[in-house]
């Protein structure tokens, strides 16, 4: 009796940088620090089970609660919010009720390269097939001339353009490489679309100004960048607030912060407001004392009285 082709894997890679994924961060954000556990019981279970996917029935939300200590409307929260943002497929989610991705495919191609025979549901499959594939469930054709083809391309492709291709590797290996390099650039170009503008909320030139001195303040005295353009913004956001939404305010609690070696931002006191309204701490000279002097200086030189204060050419003349 022939020995059962075994699909699924006994262990998988996770990316060094599965956290600074912006899908995953965003997943954290909406659902909590538990949405972590349950995305990685989601692909255990799909690289364990099938190899390439999860089915989504009405046991799955049980049976992830269950392995990782949630409850089950949490699971289908984290679900929810991984289909939105594309972190499982979710034109195969809604057509076919499974959950996979192009990233989970892939990983699963490249750990089964050494296998004689897998098994791959075509309608489920989203990057290129291998070739000897079996098709069991639409019997299509799996001879892979087509396929074949077009691996015989890539390795032609790789070796013309100088690749550096170490020696041993295997055409499926070259062309499973070239595929990975081929998704990291697609990534990148991905990520700098995705680069979100920072939007201040003053217009004047003297804010702008201002925000650049803080955020070099920030990383010269406490080492400190803002890491993304949504934590800059969730900055600026709070600083607004605190302002009560006016510029000399938010000017005050900046140079206040800088020159007191703070951190963060804080709420201007009594005294503060107070300083602003008169004038002082702004660069303004003229206070209420000022403009006392100047209107007794007036009435002098209306007067006619000599003054040690009043200028020669505006003394009343004999």
């Amino acid at each position: 009796m022939a020995r059962p082709t075994k699909q699924g894997l006994d262990y998988f890679t996770i990316d060094v940088d599965f956290f600074q994924n912006r899908k995953v961060r965003k997943i954290n954000r909406a659902c909590g620090a538990a949405s972590t556990a349950i995305l990685i019981c989601l692909l255990c279970n799909s690289y364990r089970d099938k190899g390439y996917y999860i089915e989504w029935d009405e046991d799955l939300p049980f049976d992830i609660s269950d392995e990782v200590g949630v409850s089950e409307g949490a699971v289908k929260e984290v679900i929810a919010k991984a289909v939105q943002v594309g972190f499982f497929d979710e034109e195969l989610y809604k057509r076919y009720s499974i959950l996979t991705s192009e990233e989970i495919q892939r990983r699963f191609k490249s750990s089964t390269l050494k296998r004689s025979e897998i098994i791959i549901n075509s309608d489920y499959w989203i990057i290129d097939g291998r070739n000897g594939v079996i098709d069991v469930k639409n019997s299509v054709n799996t001879d892979g001339s087509t396929q074949s083809k077009v691996k015989k391309s890539k390795v032609k492709e790789s070796k013309e353009e100088g690749t550096a291709v170490p020696s041993g590797m295997t055409d499926e290996e070259i062309i499973v490489a070239a595929d990975y390099i081929e998704n990291v650039e697609k990534e990148k170009s991905c990520a700098k679309k995705e680069k979100v503008s920072i939007e201040l909320p003053f217009a004047e030139e003297e804010f702008a100004d201002l925000w650049k001195r803080w955020k070099e303040y920030k990383k010269r005295e406490h080492r400190f960048q803002y890491k993304t353009a949504d934590s800059e913004q969730s900055a600026l956001k709070d600083l607004f607030n605190k302002s009560g939404r006016q510029l000399k305010y938010a000017v005050m609690i900046i140079n206040k912060s800088i020159s007191n070696g703070w951190k963060g931002f804080f709420p201007l006191k009594k005294e503060d407001y107070a300083e602003v309204s008169t004038g002082r701490g702004q660069g303004n000279s003229t206070g209420k004392s000022d403009l006392s002097n100047l209107k007794n200086l007036a009435e002098n030189v209306m007067a006619g009285i000599e003054s040690d204060n009043v200028p020669e050419y505006l003394r009343k003349r004999e």
